[in-house]
């Protein structure tokens, strides 16, 4: 019984650590990628939006850019499931490198191969997790973001297992006005 005591507690302990530094590098790397802006001026209810560069190979590193707009800026907006946060992956914002998560890097490389997207809204990457107070103002707008997201809005659960995807199929049939392949 000890040793698998003490085997989970390592692995406890593991996963702390590796929580720890990823959250030490994303807060140095997000000073780099915010910290040249000025703060988003909650009174306009500015957003961030991230344009992705476009690239000929899928397989390509996602490079992109951020910029401030107001919910009446044409933009996508993406919900998603954020997935195992210890899972990242690379990306290039403002020519910084960081990470984001496996289910995120899925659901961009997809928009962008399908060229689904110009400029849009997605919680872990325009709002500066590092900060606060600005991450409690953009929670509380949440619900206008994804309102005024004029374009489109999309929804993401992950790739399809344990047929998953046949559910989805049968949803669109029954709204089918809701569904876009």
């Amino acid at each position: 019984m000890t040793g698998q005591s003490d085997y989970h507690k390592d692995q406890a302990g593991q996963k702390a650590e590796l929580t720890k530094a990823i959250q030490e590098g994303l807060a140095k790397e997000a000073l780099e990628i915010y910290g040249s802006h000025p703060p988003l001026d909650a009174s306009k209810k500015q957003i961030r939006l991230l344009s992705v560069y476009d690239n000929v190979d899928p397989s390509s590193l996602l490079t992109g850019e951020l910029h401030v707009a107001n919910l009446d800026a044409d933009y996508t907006a993406l919900s998603y499931v954020w997935g195992d946060w210890h899972n990242r992956r690379p990306i290039r914002i403002n020519g910084v490198d960081t990470t984001i998560t496996a289910s995120l890097e899925i659901v961009l490389n997809r928009l962008r191969t399908e060229k689904k997207v110009t400029s849009i809204w997605i919680d872990a990457i325009c709002i500066n997790q590092t900060d606060s107070t600005e991450k409690s103002h953009q929670v509380q707008m949440m619900g206008d973001i994804y309102l005024h997201a004029n374009l489109q809005t999309f929804l993401w659960l992950g790739e399809a297992e344990n047929h998953s995807d046949e559910a989805m199929k049968l949803l669109s049939i029954v709204d089918k006005p809701y569904f876009d392949d």
